[in-house]
């Protein structure tokens, strides 16, 4: 059991390691581009439909967009 754990955790630490990157990338661009805490910046990221259209700035709107 303690084999399968390893090789497990061995094939799966890249693609958390390319999730954790990209979301971060995510989260420093709505930060920068709206100026909010990293909290709501990353629940911009898991939940793009909440971003209001009317309260931000177009190129926000491009990069959720282009994002999801």
């Amino acid at each position: 059991m303690g084999r399968i754990l390893i090789l497990f955790v061995r094939r799966l630490w890249p693609p958390l390691v390319v999730l954790a990157g990209s979301l971060g990338i995510c989260v420093v661009v709505y930060m920068r581009l709206e100026g909010v805490r990293p909290l709501d910046a990353l629940f911009w990221v898991t939940h793009s439909h909440s971003i209001d259209s009317k309260l931000v700035r177009k190129s926000t709107k491009v990069f959720a967009l282009l994002w999801d």
